[in-house]
């Protein structure tokens, strides 16, 4: 015959409630590492810069960002600033 005293039966509570919270800090919270840096993510192919030929001011925005477009497809709206009665598309 096995004889618990009060003590034990103490421990053995904590015991089971520090089990049941570890349980519940695993299912239900983010327990990953993070860290915090400067800097940029860049594509692939690296950074495309897209030019006009002429001064000009940027209308409307014809895309939107992560969407797939096609080989000349306009992207922009612009508004050319020597001929301001003017829009290209680029």
């Amino acid at each position: 015959m096995i004889i618990t005293t009060y003590s034990i039966k103490r421990i053995n509570a904590l015991f089971l409630i520090i089990f049941i919270a570890m349980i519940f800090l695993l299912i239900f919270f983010d327990y990953g590492r993070k860290i915090h840096v400067n800097g940029a993510l860049l594509p692939v192919d690296g950074i495309f810069t897209i030019l006009s030929s002429d001064p000009s001011i940027v209308v409307q925005i014809l895309v939107k960002e992560n969407q797939t477009i096609k080989m000349g497809q306009p992207l922009f709206i612009l508004r050319n600033l020597k001929y301001s009665s003017t829009y290209d598309v680029v």
